[in-house]
């Protein structure tokens, strides 16, 4: 018997028709996983829009919400869209977390709960993750957050109080958000041709039959990359149009996780990969759901998102037969550690290094994801990458399974990019307008695998520090990785007139490198071997 219980559910204190009933359970955190096939989950494809229009070529059926329920079958090709006329963003609280413990650690939890009270805050307790069983054991994932409480749990309190931990103790404190009121919509729900219309509450669904697909246009992507865009998508299952946190329109895709991973798989890595690559692809893309689920988007309608904060998910557009069969082939796999299931991060190009997840994210150390040499011979003198050989790892550029990988794009590996002084200022005022003209970029500490921590901004008006990987990554021009040196060059007064950026891989370098898996299977090495060697101390087992 396999059973699981992830979360809770946020109980609305009034009268409940099945509108809210309905949004209730798309807000909800709960899943639950059977034997005999895998579990439901819920994507989010997009959120804060005002109007969403889908079609099939296949008849749908449209389940419109308001006290009771209007259900409309639809005839082929048709179009709809669905409108939203007004709308109730929910109540979030935010909150700095303190601490990130195992929930079977009671006693760790209680002295850091008597630290920080001593310190004082106000420390409270959020449990996230899920418990289930599994051929006869009990797999425990649930972790306890050590909260700081703010006087009116807003983002910009909580972040005053994260800002006062960096000063006060060095502690690096990422937000945590929690639902307490649920939004509200109105919608108008109607058929383009003018055949139909209703008026709906809070959401409204779109089912279609087995093997058909539902089209979504216009669906937004890549916020905050380059590469944001738009782009018309395909996707099985149940396609719901539901009110997002900020009291507008989402856009969420519900399917069966093997379906969803038929879309996943080759959203992540090239469908030309090895078969091993893919296998174990698979393996970790499927581990990372469950992972995460209640762990994240905790005050979105959604289990996990389809951009690169959770995983990149296109859709049935997206599949293909030799990634669709890494998934069968794997069909239920997992990994755990310890009992729990491991959080199976990946990026593309780990430039020959690995990263601690800690490092990179505000999370407790994972013994699975521990940072080390990925190179294809003796690394000795590479072990650690830090302040006194980073340059030499990236200028030597020594020979790392993702730099083999016959499929490694040029520009991964080892890459450079520079910056005017100008673009520098403007990039850092958009975000820190106080900081005034940048005079130097100091690098605050790095990871076992030579990735920033964090630096230290000298402006003319005043010094800023950005903390973590991907905000640094970020702030300018969204760097290919954390792994890197900067040169500043300066006129005769001393004035920076260029900052050259050289470094080393493609993401956050936590857990498997893909490159570096492609690599390894195209030289021999089977998806296990390759698992094992990412993710240490973990076994695949099947859970389905």
């Amino acid at each position: 018997m396999l059973f699981a219980l992830i979360g809770g559910v946020w109980a609305d204190d009034g009268a409940a028709g099945a509108a809210e009933e309905a949004l209730k359970q798309m807000y909800a955190t709960n899943m639950r996983i059977d034997p005999g096939s895998p579990p439901v989950v819920s994507i989010g494809l997009m959120d804060g829009q005002g109007r969403v229009d889908i079609s099939a070529t296949a008849a749908l059926v449209v389940t419109v919400y308001n006290d009771g329920e209007t259900r409309m079958t639809s005839v082929k090709d048709s179009q709809w869209r669905v409108q939203l006329e007004v709308g109730k963003p929910a109540k979030v609280r935010h909150s700095p977390v303190l601490e990130d413990i195992s929930i079977t650690e009671r006693s760790v939890i209680e002295g850091q709960r008597e630290y920080w009270t001593s310190r004082g805050f106000r420390v409270r307790e959020s449990i996230l993750g899920m418990i289930f069983g599994i051929s006869g054991r009990v797999m425990d994932n649930r972790r306890v957050l050590l909260l700081a409480d703010s006087e009116d749990g807003s983002k910009e309190s909580a972040q005053v109080l994260a800002d006062d931990l960096f000063r006060r103790f060095a502690k690096r404190a990422a937000i945590h958000e929690e639902l307490e009121r649920l939004p509200g919509a109105a919608m108008r729900v109607s058929r383009l041709d003018g055949s139909l219309e209703e008026r709906g509450r809070h959401l409204v669904s779109f089912r279609a039959g087995p093997g058909a697909a539902i089209t979504v246009k216009e669906v937004e992507y890549g916020r905050g990359y380059k590469w944001h865009s738009r782009q018309t998508r395909r996707f099985h299952g149940e396609i719901v149009v539901v009110v997002d946190p900020d009291g507008t329109l989402a856009v969420v895709n519900r399917a069966p996780l093997e379906q969803v991973l038929y879309g996943l798989v080759p959203s992540e890595i090239q469908s030309s990969a090895h078969p091993g690559a893919l296998k174990a692809q698979a393996v970790t893309a499927r581990g990372e759901v469950l992972a995460k689920i209640g762990n994240r988007h905790l005050a979105h309608p959604w289990h996990l998102c389809s951009e690169q904060h959770c995983q990149v998910y296109s859709g049935a557009g997206h599949e293909h037969p030799r990634t669709n069969a890494a998934v069968d082939a794997t069909r239920g796999e997992v990994m755990f550690r310890d009992n729990r299931v491991a959080d199976a991060f990946y990026s593309s190009t780990c430039g020959g290094h690995t990263e601690h997840n800690d490092i990179v994210w505000a999370q407790q150390p994972d013994g699975a994801t521990r940072g080390k040499p990925d190179l294809v011979a003796d690394g000795s003198r590479f072990d650690i990458v830090h302040d006194g050989n980073v340059r030499a790892f990236i200028e030597e550029a020594p020979q790392s399974w993702c730099s083999v990988s016959s499929l490694a794009p040029k520009g991964r590996f080892r890459w450079s990019v520079s910056f005017p002084a100008a673009d520098v200022n403007a990039m850092v005022q958009a975000v820190y307008p106080e900081a005034g003209s940048v005079n130097d970029i100091q690098i605050l500490g790095r990871g076992v695998s030579g990735r920033v921590t964090g630096v230290r901004l000298t402006g003319e008006h005043k010094t800023v520090d950005v903390q973590y990987e991907l905000p640094v990554r970020r702030l300018f021009n969204n760097l290919n990785s954390g792994l890197f040196v900067v040169d500043i060059v300066r006129d005769a007064n001393g004035k920076p007139v260029r900052f050259d950026f050289r470094g080393a891989g493609w993401g956050h370098g936590v857990g498997m490198c893909q490159m570096g898996a492609v690599g390894r299977a195209e030289r021999g090495q089977d998806y296990k071997t390759i698992l094992q060697h990412y993710y240490s101390g973990v076994q695949v087992l099947k859970i389905y």
